[in-house]
């Protein structure tokens, strides 16, 4: 496993392994059991990577209130600035090209409309976590033999060219997680190595079934037998440790194919009119299409909040409850103060706790830049290597094409209008439509996560 890069200090790891979890949960399209702790670390902003990013992401905050997407149902509070659920994949409208969109401007409306979402041919997840009709679109990063980073394609709501600046920064701090995602990656491969817990069950420890009580000349004869049976205990196998960690080299996943990376970039942004922000819900990222392994998340940012919390729990196996209780088992949360990152695996639930203004009489915000690692174990999902850019703001050159197209002869007009159709891509109208339904469908996935993986309640019967 590779050593953190320049500019990152350790700082300690939180929640600590096992967070005091019992095994037994599972994830969502992972298949591991519980107990792994998330990693974090400080990067160090002097000069760096930090100070770049707050001077890049000027460009983006900066436009007329009208042009601020402000995320459905956040209050005014959450500004999306790159959010992969804006020109996500959609069913019957996204277009897929067989070879690589590379330059991807180069490939106005090309490829072929896909009537389904893609999934995975060998997963094994139940058909209730997958979306046939939405995908949310990774980019593919190359990573050299020394770890450097380097996009393939373009980020989904990051304009290759208008922000071309940004891209650098973005890859030094994707460079930065690799360490992070590699000992999160690195304890989920020693889990599935684990031996699961023995379970005591003295009523099988006997080498025939019993006998009907019916079989016995009265119930005092059945509890002589009962009581005199010889029981035959398992044998208890030779116990060998744990490996503590293995090691998981990106890098060398890289070599084979890109890694896969979904990106965002929001602010919560908090007014002396507007001064608290209640919190988020329990939810894991993406539906199993995404096959999101981990999430990374750097609070880059944050000015005049108080404190800011980002609570976990884990699904584990069902133990005597009490009444009401969720199967669910709750590890420290971590203090998300500005310039930590943190890593963890996305088989825990997340949620963001409330928090407020400090000084109620002025504005105050919380920024980060979130990276969500699709599963590098597993087959690539289709990402924007692949989608040529759906906005069609971003093709200026369609209005010269459709002025010029009447003066041109008919064949070289036909092919002209066949470009530039802008029904070919995506509206800004319309992608705010289509975020609408895939919210709506992840919105029923994260209540069916609760329902049946993680919140599954337990209620004794009142008569």
């Amino acid at each position: 496993m590779s050593q953190p890069r320049d500019n990152c200090e350790m700082e300690n790891r939180a929640p600590s392994r096992g967070g005091g979890c019992s095994s037994g949960g599972k994830g969502i399209g992972t298949g591991t059991e519980v107990q792994i702790g998330s990693f974090v670390i400080v990067l160090v902003k002097g000069g760096g990577d930090g100070v770049r990013l707050v001077a890049c992401v000027k460009r983006l905050e900066d436009v007329p209130d009208c042009l601020k997407d402000w995320h459905p149902g956040s209050n005014r509070q959450v500004l999306d600035l790159v959010h992969p659920s804006l020109f996500p994949f959609v069913a019957g409208r996204t277009r897929v090209t067989d070879k690589e969109a590379i330059p991807p401007l180069d490939f106005i409306t090309a490829g072929k409309i896909l009537d389904v979402a893609p999934v995975s041919k060998s997963s094994k997840v139940d058909s209730t976590f997958y979306s046939i009709t939405h995908q949310w679109l990774p980019t593919d990063f190359d990573i050299n033999p020394d770890g450097k980073v380097k996009a393939k394609s373009y980020i989904n709501n990051l304009h290759p060219v208008e922000h071309k600046e940004m891209y650098p920064v973005l890859e030094g701090i994707l460079e930065k997680f690799l360490p992070m995602f590699e000992e999160v990656l690195g304890e989920m491969k020693v889990l599935e190595t684990k031996k699961k817990r023995l379970i005591p069950d003295p009523y099988g420890w006997y080498g025939e079934d019993p006998p009907d009580v019916e079989d016995f000349s009265d119930f005092e004869d059945y509890c002589d037998y009962s009581d005199s049976r010889v029981p035959q205990p398992p044998t208890v196998p030779e116990f060998t440790p744990p490996l503590e960690t293995l090691n998981y080299d990106l890098r060398a996943a890289g070599r084979e194919r890109p890694l896969q990376v979904i990106v965002k970039l929001a602010n919560i942004e908090l007014t002396p009119d507007n001064p608290k922000y209640e919190g988020g819900t329990w939810h894991v990222e993406g539906m199993a299409n995404e096959n999101i392994v981990a999430t990374g998340i750097y609070y880059y940012n944050t000015d005049n909040i108080t404190e800011s919390r980002l609570d976990f729990r884990i699904q584990v196996a069902e133990p005597i409850l009490c009444d009401g209780d969720a199967v669910v088992q709750r590890p420290d949360g971590i203090i998300t103060k500005q310039d930590r990152c943190i890593v963890f695996p996305n088989i825990y639930q997340h949620q963001v706790q409330p928090f407020e203004l400090q000084d109620p009489t002025r504005p105050g915000s919380r920024k980060i830049w979130v990276f969500f690692l699709v599963n590098p174990e597993e087959g690539p999902i289709v990402s924007t290597t692949f989608v040529p850019p759906q906005q069609v703001e971003w093709y200026p050159v369609i209005e010269t094409l459709q002025e010029i197209e009447p003066r041109l002869p008919l064949e070289i007009g036909q092919m002209i209008s066949e470009l530039s159709d802008r029904s070919k891509l995506m509206g800004l109208e319309d992608a705010k439509k289509y975020r609408e339904e895939l919210m709506k469908e992840r919105k029923f996935f994260a209540q069916t996560t609760n329902d049946e993986l993680f919140a599954r309640p337990f209620s004794l019967c009142e008569h």
